[in-house]
């Protein structure tokens, strides 16, 4: 059940944002990298418009989630460059292209896992409230969306070694 948010679910939900932040794009900054800038920033466009696809039918559209409060909200606009960039670079650099099928979905699963981890927090920090949707919701979403991520990032390889007039 959804309840108006306080001024104290607001602080809570913004220093998670903030800490997210400060962790993500920190990690991001040290790891050696395996994706190119124009890989990472092309990746993490996609995450946004994916993210903000469902958000905008799921969320806006049926109500069953959202950020903050119900509707559009401002705070939205901050969290998500500060959360997806930065998991999706993460996600990706460490990607197993090139290795047995069944790495792929260990580690879709294990990210799916922290996923989920991250989720709870989120809804516990009051950054996302759920009007309908459920947890084990996510389970079905994650694994799709990062095979697509992957899928994006191979495509997005093979397009760069393509002429530009075929």
């Amino acid at each position: 059940m959804h309840h108006a948010p306080s001024a104290g679910d607001f602080a809570l939900a913004y220093l998670f944002i903030a800490l997210s932040a400060v962790v993500g794009y920190g990690i991001v900054w040290r790891i050696p990298k395996r994706l190119t800038l124009l890989e990472m920033y092309t990746t993490s466009l996609f995450a946004v418009l994916v993210n903000t696809l469902f958000d905008v039918y799921l969320d806006l559209e049926m109500g069953l989630y959202g950020y903050f409060d119900k509707g559009a909200d401002w705070g939205m606009l901050l969290a998500i460059p500060a959360i997806f960039p930065p998991a999706n670079i993460l996600y990706l650099n460490f990607y197993p292209f090139g290795q047995p099928v069944l790495r792929h979905i260990l580690y879709i699963a294990a990210w799916t896992g922290f996923a989920l981890g991250y989720e709870a927090l989120a809804l516990s920090a009051g950054l996302l409230y759920y009007h309908g949707w459920r947890l084990a919701f996510s389970l079905f979403v994650y694994p799709p969306a990062m095979a697509a991520a992957a899928l994006h990032l191979k495509f997005l390889r093979w397009l760069r070694h393509r002429p530009a007039n075929p």
